[in-house]
């Protein structure tokens, strides 16, 4: 897989990107047409050698990439829980006389909810402190290592998914009007999380390397 770099002027937008959720990011598809690109433009987006001598420059580029976009459904989560924070000490749901901060099952959905976040947010640091510890021991070692990191990312993105339809739960009927911001955070976290970088067949890959089975594909 190449990666090619090409003046914008050559570049034509489609506008295609119309989705669900992560509107914003204007993800359209591009087309170049007999543009030339030259040689010192064009790198192999998975095994391009690197030219630093630290070793963030050295970590797999596919993996890198995967951390651009894996940290995105966990700061959603993060924000949904901290904006249903700043609003249950004066929700009130009806059918019930107490606020959702004085009602039990919310406090312990709550902090359950942050417990969940902060594992899976444990996870991707620890997965991404093994991988560059790895990096110079290659091998084996190494392509364990990347396995792991991929299910920390995928782990990560179903964990997110599952704290925003909780906080939505909680929240009620008027988490779904276009007003609120639960709204969006909901389209956007599973939009997010259907990207390609956290698969979930990413647990297939980790699991068939631990059974000593060779991955599927050498693109994680």
């Amino acid at each position: 897989m190449a990666m090619c770099y090409v003046d914008a002027s050559h570049v034509r937008v489609h506008d295609t990107w119309r989705t669900s959720g992560l509107r914003g990011t204007g993800s359209c598809d591009l087309e170049v047409t007999d543009a030339f690109v030259p040689e010192d433009h064009i790198h192999n987006l998975v095994e391009q050698p690197s030219f630093e001598a630290s070793v963030l420059y050295r970590v797999p580029n596919i993996s890198m990439f995967n951390w651009t976009v894996a940290t995105i459904p966990l700061g959603v989560a993060d924000g949904v829980l901290r904006g249903f924070i700043g609003q249950a000490a004066s929700k009130i749901r009806a059918g019930h006389p107490a606020p959702l901060a004085d009602r039990e099952v919310v406090q312990d959905k709550l902090g359950r909810l942050e417990a969940q976040r902060r594992a899976a947010r444990a996870f991707m640091l620890d997965a991404m402190s093994e991988l560059m510890t790895c990096v110079d021991r290659g091998g084996d070692t190494l392509v364990r290592a990347r396995a792991t990191y991929r299910t920390a990312m995928s782990y990560a993105a179903e964990t997110a998914v599952r704290i925003v339809d909780d906080v939505i739960a909680l929240q009620g009927a008027g988490a779904i009007f276009e007003t609120s911001p639960f709204e969006r955070a909901q389209r956007d976290v599973h939009a997010a999380s259907k990207h390609i970088a956290m698969s979930p067949t990413l647990f297939t890959t980790a699991g068939r390397i631990m059974l000593g089975l060779p991955p599927l594909t050498p693109r994680f």
